[in-house]
């Protein structure tokens, strides 16, 4: 499985001592203990990652440890910037996460932002094979994190060894 997690869901997927941690859970199981990854690119997206510089350091060991792809930044940014244009609506404020999912044809996000609901979901955006993409929002959609979802952009998956992920977890708390 590969999974684009919107920045605003990093506290709630990263953080055990989060409210909403429970709900997304699964997802840092699924990439800790199972053969997810999650899928990230862009200037903006790496913006956002690095004003909080705790799940830019999640990020770091994570890519360490071969579960999190980048998507190349100039081709998301460039893709980005043809669909805000494409586009013309002011309340997209996620073309980056609709870039990477093109380009990396991901079949998961994980947000919280419902504004952005109806233009992840958009059919105009996707065409020439892309899928829309599901979107992960609670623990109710804790089926979507299974391998059939895991995309050519995301292969060949790593699982952990049971003492690295083990060392995550306690790395996190």
């Amino acid at each position: 499985m590969c999974i684009i997690i919107d920045t605003n869901s990093f506290n709630c997927v990263f953080n055990s001592s989060s409210m909403n941690h429970k709900e997304f859970k699964p997802i840092l199981d699924w990439v800790i203990k199972g053969n997810g990854n999650i899928v990230y690119g862009g200037t903006k997206y790496f913006n956002e990652l690095k004003n909080s510089l705790k799940y830019l350091k999640i990020f770091i060991e994570l890519k360490k440890i071969k579960k999190v792809i980048k998507v190349d930044d100039k081709s998301v940014d460039d893709l980005s910037r043809k669909i805000l244009s494409d586009c013309n609506e002011k309340k997209l404020n996620d073309e980056h996460i609709i870039a990477i999912v093109i380009l990396s044809k991901c079949r998961i996000v994980c947000t919280q932002d419902k504004s952005s609901f109806p233009f992840l979901k958009n059919k105009k955006f996707y065409q020439n094979g892309v899928k829309r993409p599901s979107l992960y929002t609670s623990s109710k959609n804790s089926n979507l994190l299974i391998d059939s979802n895991i995309v050519e952009f995301c292969k060949p998956c790593v699982k952990l060894k049971k003492e690295i992920s083990e060392n995550f977890y306690v790395a996190l708390n």
